[in-house]
């Protein structure tokens, strides 16, 4: 069996390669982590996951595979359910530039899993396919997984929060097993398509992009390219752009640039984008 000081310290040996922030608690005899980071470069790597049940939410543009077990190909917010048998799995991961966000949680204690209701009901559920993917709605249900907790939060009542927000991840794969969302399932051709709308508003985020002029460049219908982001990303066209804009600028701001250039940036004027930034963080950009 794989202890916690064990896990933990594996995960917290990638994150200080990485640099990513990196925090974890106990849960349940089993461990609970959060990790975000921007990845400059696209990487290929092997790594070890130990025995026991595996769930997680997280965003990131990558592929995760091992050859008994199966695949996963993330290509935005994705929640998986993993069950790994006792020797472990070498997995293979190759991931693409961008922002990563990574929750989770991880049991190894086989009583554990079959004293809790919702756990069994996952392991259960995973015991033929070991692994499972979700995206488009049910990622929603689980957006304030990608966010930091507040610094507020210190010691016990931290470590309280990351329980909390392990429950509820918990129940909503508990939940999205048992009963899927009609039309969960997506294509490689959708994921590719819809992958080619993101990187299109990627490439420059200061420019206004409109709807019509994205489905002309993407040769996607406008009804049919804005239902495909939705349901492969979670979001909309327009909330995904507001979220990488302000972003963008919180970055930008973070490093020294001023209010007038960080606007710039990403295409506001000067007024426009603190009243924007305000509503979306709820603080001034000058904070």
């Amino acid at each position: 069996m794989t202890h916690r000081s064990d896990t933990s310290k594996q995960f917290r040996g990638f994150a200080d390669s990485s640099g990513c922030s990196y925090e974890d608690t106990q849960f349940q005899s089993g461990l609970i982590w959060h990790s975000l980071r921007k990845q400059g470069e696209a990487t290929d790597t092997q790594s070890v996951l130990p025995a026991g049940l595996h769930i997680g939410y997280g965003v990131a543009n990558m592929i995760t595979s091992n050859a008994q077990l199966g695949e996963v190909e993330a290509r935005g917010p994705t929640v998986t359910a993993m069950l790994i048998p006792e020797e472990g799995a070498r997995f293979r991961t190759v991931s693409g530039t961008g922002n990563i966000c990574s929750f989770g949680l991880h049991i190894a204690d086989p009583s554990v899993i079959e004293r809790d209701p919702c756990l069994r009901e996952i392991a259960h559920r995973m015991r033929d396919r070991k692994i499972a993917a979700m995206t488009g709605t049910v990622t929603k249900r689980l957006e304030k997984l990608r966010t930091a907790i507040d610094p507020w939060f210190q010691g016990e009542t931290r470590g309280l929060m990351l329980q909390s927000r392990a429950l509820e991840l918990t129940a909503v794969v508990a939940q999205a097993l048992d009963a899927p969302e009609e039309g969960s399932y997506i294509s490689p051709r959708d994921l590719r398509r819809a992958a080619s709308i993101r990187e299109l508003i990627d490439s420059d985020l200061s420019k206004t992009l409109r709807l019509e002029w994205l489905a002309e460049q993407t040769a996607i219908e406008t009804r049919a390219m804005t239902r495909l982001f939705r349901h492969v990303f979670g979001e909309s066209i327009g909330e995904y752009i507001m979220r990488r804009r302000m972003h963008m600028a919180s970055d930008l701001l973070k490093q020294g640039a001023s209010v007038k250039a960080a606007a710039a940036e990403i295409g506001y004027h000067p007024n426009a984008f603190s009243t924007a930034y305000r509503r979306y963080f709820g603080y001034s950009p000058r904070r």
